[in-house]
């Protein structure tokens, strides 16, 4: 019998689709057999203030925190409050062999996301994004005006991080002896 190879998703098939699922009663949805192969079985989700949630691959998610955190030193206050705000509320999440994702309840609770009420996927190829149709609806009329709260609140947070990490290094030039 020939071993079975697991196979990438093809991502081509993933740009733009917006699939409607629903949140059933113990607080899952299921994907779609082609979001569900891109994700794997272990999902990191993460609900941002404006009431998306972002499913990563564990180890994308994985890769994405550890690169960011390589950016910055310990001793970076504003850079640790910074990976506070963007990534307190990851979850790690399974996707069972049906298909369906467990979400946490206080991630449901956080988002929006109502037992029996129509939530929608969008796969965009490299994003994966989970949101109940109010929101949906309101992405949809205009997603830079949706996402700008959120955006406007990270950016301040993001250069406040950057900005005491250029004075950090400035003064650790400034104390190293004999450079």
């Amino acid at each position: 019998m020939a071993e079975k190879t697991k196979r990438d998703p093809d991502l081509k098939l993933l740009v733009n689709r917006h699939e409607p699922v629903r949140v059933d009663e113990k607080g899952r949805i299921t994907l779609q057999k082609e979001i569900r192969d891109a994700l794997g079985s272990d999902v990191v989700l993460v609900c941002d203030v404006s009431k998306v949630m972002r499913m990563y691959p564990a180890e994308v998610f994985n890769k994405i925190q550890t690169d960011a955190k390589r950016r910055f030193s310990d001793d970076n206050a504003s850079a640790n409050y910074y990976f506070t705000v963007i990534y307190s509320n990851a979850r790690l999440a399974e996707v069972d062999s049906a298909n369906r994702l467990s979400i946490p309840a206080d991630l449901r609770k956080f988002g929006g996301f109502d037992v029996k009420e129509e939530c929608v996927v969008i796969a965009s190829g490299r994003d994966f994004m989970v949101m109940p149709r109010k929101a949906y609806d309101s992405y949809m009329e205009s997603p830079v005006k949706f996402m700008a709260p959120q955006r406007e609140d990270v950016e301040i947070l993001r250069k406040k991080a950057f900005e005491e990490e250029e004075e950090l290094r400035r003064l650790e030039r400034l104390l190293a002896p004999g450079e």
